[in-house]
């Protein structure tokens, strides 16, 4: 009880990384649920992103295992490990983790000409509309689109965890 488990078990114990970490993390907060996360390597660090969010790092079956058995047995599992010689226990907790900017992103100064492009998207930028851009290869619409966010406000950490849950979801986090 108090306990959310998420992980791909392998047959050897070991426990895989998962997509929607982050997401799930997410709901159980909006919820106000106060639950420990236990989770594998790399989808811990992306709950830790979640503010007040309470996560612990497991490598192993086997550390999940000595960690929540009462500690009577916490003996037994070390002496014999069921056969895991050498296997060190890897339950962590996660420390929280701020959402990191992106420092070295493209900006829309570094384009050179294209007047009537860049104004037609700082037009769209401020009003929130699609844009298509065509044009033969080379034309610059993949470097515009690459400046794009430059123009829009920064995120709140809000928005920018709403984000990062998509692409968690999709497995491109």
């Amino acid at each position: 009880e108090g306990y959310e488990f998420a992980g791909e078990l392998s047959l050897s114990g070991a426990l895989r990384p998962v997509r929607g970490s982050l997401a799930a993390s997410m709901d159980l907060h909006q919820r106000g649920q106060q639950v420990r996360q236990v989770l594998p390597p790399g989808s811990a660090e992306e709950a830790a992103l979640v503010p007040d969010a309470e996560v612990y790092r497991a490598a192993h079956l086997l550390d999940v295992v000595q960690h929540l058995a009462p500690a009577s047995t916490h003996h037994n599992a070390a002496d014999n490990n069921n056969g895991q010689q050498g296997i060190a226990s890897q339950w962590q907790r996660v420390p929280p983790q701020a959402p990191m900017a992106d420092e070295a992103a493209a900006d829309m100064r570094d384009v050179k000409g294209q007047a009537a492009s860049k104004r037609a998207l700082e037009i769209a930028a401020c009003g929130g509309h699609n844009v298509l851009m065509l044009g033969s290869p080379g034309a610059g619409k993949s470097m515009l689109a690459q400046r794009f966010a430059s123009l829009l406000p920064p995120l709140s950490v809000g928005q920018a965890l709403e984000n990062a849950a998509l692409h968690s979801l999709v497995g491109r986090f």
